[in-house]
């Protein structure tokens, strides 16, 4: 399936443009690991499925979606990249991923994938998937450094320590928590 943005006036970006853009981010991402000194570590660290404070995470998201439409809808989306987090699995892999929304639909997002792991045999880096709202874990929009959403990152951050915050932040191009 073409990938394609569709949805409201103000999200539209041009279809070349941001293909080119997202096909970069992969290398943009592990350049910056790398330059920071963290290529050999993963960019997210992880968590139990049962932590009590990760499942908050997901509750927040979810209870906050409608923020994240409405900053899907303004003017001022610019060169953002909004992203959603679901649980992707085939029949070789399983993961949690972020991907990058391409699209809003009634009940939830057209989204592509940017980065998946070798493992998986049924999807690769392009395809878009129609998520129902029901299946987001996590939603974030780093707009200008400034993070909306991220309550997965955020607890994430929580749990370094203080001394290593300011390097993840970096690491995940936030400047500031909104």
């Amino acid at each position: 399936m073409r990938p394609a943005f569709t949805a409201t006036a103000a999200y539209r970006l041009h279809h070349a443009e941001c293909r080119e853009r997202l096909l970069q981010m992969p290398r943009t991402l592990h350049d910056n690991a790398r330059r920071d000194g963290m290529a050999d570590e993963p960019l997210f660290m992880g968590v139990r499925d049962s932590d009590p404070a990760f499942q908050q995470t997901i509750r927040d998201a979810r209870a906050t979606l409608p923020e994240f439409r409405r900053l899907l809808a303004s003017p001022q989306l610019g060169d953002a990249f909004p992203l959603v987090k679901i649980d992707l699995a085939d029949q070789q892999a399983r993961a949690v991923l972020w991907l990058i929304v391409r699209g809003v639909q009634a009940a939830g997002f057209r989204a592509s994938i940017f980065e998946i792991p070798s493992e998986f045999a049924g999807y690769k880096v392009g395809d878009v998937l129609d998520v129902p709202e029901t299946a987001v874990l996590d939603w974030m929009l780093n707009q200008d450094g400034v993070l909306h959403g991220g309550f997965s990152l955020r607890y994430q951050r929580a749990l370094l320590p203080e001394e290593k915050r300011a390097e993840f932040d970096r690491h995940i191009g936030v400047l500031r928590y909104h």
